[in-house]
Order: structure tokens, then C-alpha cells, then sequence
């Protein structure tokens, strides 16, 4: 990681990413000092993706694990 760059955060959801909410609070809240770079899922109506498209977040649906990782190394 570069000096003085945030770490950068890919969340991995499937559901209505209740999970996501609370990372992307913390962030916001600057309680966590982190960016979120990407928010995946393997299921195309997961009601994370909406929440992070409507935040300004990049998504991507993946079922394709190696391709799923393969985005995951790219982003570091």
C-alpha cells in the first residue's frame, strides 16, 4: 500500500447487505479510515448492489469464483 493512501475495502455480499451498511457507515462516519473500492455478489438482484450504485460505489455480479478473484488481485 502507498504512503499515505486508505486502505482499500471490496465487499462481498449476497443479500440485502446488512453487513455493507454497517462497513460503509463506519467509513462514512470516519470510524473506520478505509475507501470501499467495490461491492460484488454472485446474484444479480442482491439488494446490496442498489444500495452501493445509489452511494456511487462500483458493483459487479460474479458467480465465477477464479474470475471473482482475479478482479480482487486487480484492485489491489
Amino acid at each position: 500500500m502507498a504512503l499515505g493512501r486508505l486502505p482499500r475495502i471490496a465487499v462481498l455480499a449476497s443479500g440485502r447487505g446488512s453487513n455493507f451498511s454497517a462497513i460503509a457507515k463506519a467509513v462514512s462516519d470516519h470510524v473506520l479510515n478505509a475507501e470501499i473500492v467495490l461491492v460484488a455478489s454472485d446474484r444479480g438482484d442482491a439488494a446490496v448492489l442498489a444500495k452501493a450504485q445509489s452511494m456511487g460505489l462500483k458493483t459487479l455480479v460474479e458467480k465465477d469464483q477464479m474470475r471473482l478473484a482475479f478482479v480482487l488481485r486487480e484492485l489491489q
